[in-house]
């Protein structure tokens, strides 16, 4: 049965473990919503990877301090858990490009409740089908229709009594990032039991550095210098780098210190279960379209406010009153 949104007994009985948890979520909201400042000036790729430098910073130091005690020693090459590492790595670089391209296409109110709606759903429906250990109730089916009916009202209207299409506006970018994101999610409950938190930690932020540092250098090869963008261009002059930078470089490391810190409170809360994990999600969804609404001054039509409440709605319905004490989720690889 769902808790009571006072009820500690969710994050562990714990209230510093608790105050940890929502500290994470605030965090994590706020960086979402810093994206969409910068990423006009610097470009996506080179925005990434300046991001991964100070999470790096932050999670490198944090995991090795807490060791690798947890390593289970009958990880192999070819055990099931390495494979799903190995499609963690791969996934988890272009779940964050496509949500950091989302944000500049359309509004951050728009984009993140998108994003985090679609990618907790999937780790819940990968579990309920799979191992059968979330069972769906009434309020549950209640919370998927609040989202599919969010979804469909940021895609059609109705005008002259005609179903019309509404146009993009990051959508497709929020959904491509919501698959690999959520895909990522469902993979990684099971790897950490094998692995430990320290080695996912610090394996899949490496990958998004280098993946991004790669696609960076391969944009550079391929785009000639003359594009029309500055920030696709890729071949910046070092003072364009550092003017840019001087005036950003504030918003870029806010978002890598708050994403490194997010992540660093969710594990010493112990908040990796699945549902402390949508539970967080859900509530950053909240924080960051409150930040975009006084941050950018962002101004949703009644037909986008209303998308977003079923959205963020249908998330904390799931993820909080929705029956389903979940364990970590093992898949067929």
């Amino acid at each position: 049965m769902g808790q009571s949104i006072l009820d500690m007994s969710f994050f562990g009985g714990d209230p510093v473990y608790t105050l940890l948890v929502f500290l994470s979520m605030i965090l994590l909201g706020l960086s979402n919503g810093l994206w969409k400042e910068p990423v006009p000036v610097f470009g996506v790729k080179r925005l990434v990877m300046l991001r991964s430098l100070f999470v790096l910073a932050l999670v490198l130091p944090f995991a090795l301090f807490m060791g690798f005690s947890d390593f289970d020693a009958e990880f192999s090459l070819a055990s099931p858990s390495f494979r799903g590492l190995l499609v963690v790595l791969l996934i988890s670089y272009p779940g964050l490009y496509f949500f950091v391209r989302a944000t500049q296409d359309g509004p951050t109110s728009v984009v993140v409740p998108v994003s985090t709606s679609i990618s907790t759903v999937i780790p819940i429906l990968v579990n309920a089908v799979y191992l059968k250990e979330f069972h769906f109730n009434l309020i549950s089916y209640a919370g998927i229709i609040f989202l599919l009916f969010g979804l469909a009202l940021l895609k059609f209207r109705f005008a002259n009594g005609r179903l019309v299409y509404m146009g993009d506006a990051g959508f497709r970018f929020a959904f491509l990032s919501a698959i690999l994101t959520g895909t990522s999610l469902a993979i990684i409950q099971n790897i950490v039991l094998m692995v430990g938190v320290p080695v996912v930690l610090i394996s899949q932020e490496i990958s998004i550095f280098v993946f991004s540092l790669s696609h960076l250098a391969i944009s550079r090869w391929l785009i000639k210098p003359n594009s029309k963008n500055p920030a696709q261009a890729i071949r910046w002059s070092k003072e364009q780098f550092f003017r840019s930078w001087s005036q950003y470089a504030w918003i870029i490391g806010a978002i890598g210190i708050l994403s490194g810190l997010a992540v660093i409170f969710r594990v010493v809360s112990h908040s990796s279960p699945l549902p402390q994990t949508t539970f967080i999600l859900s509530f950053s969804c909240l924080v960051s379209v409150i930040f975009a609404k006084i941050y950018y001054a962002e101004n949703l039509k009644p037909q986008q406010r209303l998308a977003v409440f079923f959205l963020i709605s249908g998330i904390f319905i799931i993820s909080w009153i929705g029956d389903g004490q979940l364990s970590g989720i093992s898949l067929p690889f």
